[in-house]
């Protein structure tokens, strides 16, 4: 019997890994990066502006998942295919993302205007205001980083996604911590940072395509056309996706008030991080199944490789965060923050199964299969909303926590169903480790210790 499936295949394995591995290291110094500002900010601005600063910045990100309609999906596809120039899908987003950003804009006025009170309760106009100006940001950001994943130059990648979190920090310190500017501040540092970024992300982007000549910053029309197609068949899924993660806070802040969305949200960021693991693999798999267009053999191995092995890589990171959410939440963010530790560890059971689900969704994706996606991903959104209602009165930000974790846990199950359907694989083979799995993590970790000088001399 062949125990190394990895090392028969045609597929570059070796090569996925590696992408993954850096990945991982930028996730790592995401992390760092991550808490960091969201202590000074947690710290600088209390509980209260804190959820007040998170619903907020919620608000962009609401519209423009609305409006996006699926186009930074489209261009890891694309660029992955290699079907168009890329020169002109860079030109073609830039004028799409403008366009998009005005009407963007334009919707979340008359939203704040019309029902903002009731939508956005306790968020003064000019706060909703500068939230919205985050927009075209958010935007320019997330399609040109979905072009460098395409190209799977993942070291590139890595280092642009850096870029935004290194510019917020410095302008956190500025406006919060010197400046006091509160709410308004910890939005201004996201628009500052995010957009310094954004322009670095571009300036690497063209270095790799070469510039643009002059005469031909245009709107490709056929490519327009064809991103606008594949994004709508993700579009929906996408949707009910982001409500999926991000009704909660909605609800609670309704039900419960600012101040318990301002733990929440804080014990959201934490949980969130063991996502590290999943994103760094799933940024990899979707182009590379994308790419694999005749080959459903490796598509299958490379997948089913990485999901049960991110699986229950993700059971021993949540494992040894459980027993340290308190005293962690307690350093970091202090007393008025205590009660996010208990949300964090509700939350934890939903993070591993939406690491899985996440990389069997990144499959069916580059099967170029989005619209399978919204299935899951609507049935999903009934059972967490139902589960919210139900939870939230009656349990507080633990309530949301417990709703989440049980709404990810029913949509991978749902994600497994369909995934074993399409491709006639096994449960066994998406959670049970094999032979080769465990010698594959004593590589791993053997690599590691040689590399750190603790290995056998």
């Amino acid at each position: 019997m062949n125990h190394d499936p990895i090392g028969q295949s045609s597929l570059n394995l070796k090569q996925v890994l590696k992408d993954s591995y850096y990945n991982f290291a930028r996730q790592i110094a995401a992390l760092v990066f991550g808490l960091a500002i969201s202590a000074l900010i947690a710290r600088g601005l209390g509980v209260h502006n804190q959820g007040l600063y998170s619903l907020a910045l919620l608000v962009p990100f609401t519209i423009t998942t609305f409006t996006s309609f699926g186009i930074s999906g489209a261009n890891i596809y694309y660029v992955a295919r290699g079907d168009f120039d890329t020169r002109r899908m860079i030109s073609t987003n830039i004028i799409l993302v403008s366009l998009l950003s005005v009407v963007s804009i334009a919707v979340g006025f008359l939203a704040a205007a019309y029902a903002g009170k009731v939508l956005f309760p306790g968020v003064t106009g000019w706060i909703l205001g500068l939230g919205l100006l985050i927009i075209p940001v958010i935007f320019m950001r997330d399609n040109l980083l979905s072009m460098l994943q395409g190209f799977q130059d993942f070291k590139t990648y890595n280092i642009a996604q850096l870029y935004p979190l290194v510019f917020q920090m410095a302008a956190v310190l500025l406006f919060i911590w010197q400046l006091g500017m509160g709410v308004e501040g910890a939005l201004l540092a996201y628009l500052v940072g995010n957009l310094l970024g954004a322009w670095l992300i571009l300036r690497r982007l063209l270095q790799i395509t070469g510039p643009i000549p002059r005469g031909e910053f245009l709107l490709d029309v056929e490519i327009a056309r064809k991103m606008w197609k594949y994004g709508l068949q993700a579009y929906l899924s996408n949707v009910i996706s982001f409500f999926n993660l991000r009704a909660d806070k909605y609800i609670l802040n309704y039900l419960a008030g600012a101040a318990s969305l301002g733990i929440y949200d804080i014990a959201v960021q934490m949980s969130e991080r063991v996502w590290m693991i999943s994103r760094s693999v799933s940024t990899v798999l979707l182009p590379q199944v994308s790419s694999l267009q005749e080959s459903d053999a490796e598509r299958l191995k490379l997948t089913t490789f990485m999901v049960r092995n991110v699986f229950w890589a993700s059971c021993v990171v949540c494992l040894l965060i459980w027993p340290l959410a308190n005293p962690f939440v307690l350093i970091v963010y202090g007393k008025a923050y205590g009660q996010a530790s208990l949300a964090i560890q509700w939350l934890l059971p939903g993070i591993i199964s939406l690491s899985a689900s996440r990389l069997l969704s990144a499959d069916t994706a580059g099967r170029g299969r989005p619209e399978i996606n919204t299935i899951a991903a609507a049935i999903s959104l009934v059972i967490n909303l139902t589960a919210n209602l139900y939870f939230i009165p009656r349990l507080g930000v633990a309530g949301a926590s417990l709703s989440s974790s049980l709404s990810y846990t029913l949509t991978l199950v749902l994600r497994v169903i369909i995934f074993s359907r399409m491709t006639g694989a096994s449960w066994g083979s998406l959670f049970i480790l094999t032979q080769s799995d465990w010698l594959f993590w004593k590589n791993v970790f053997g690599a590691f210790w040689a590399r750190l000088g603790w290995g056998r001399k």
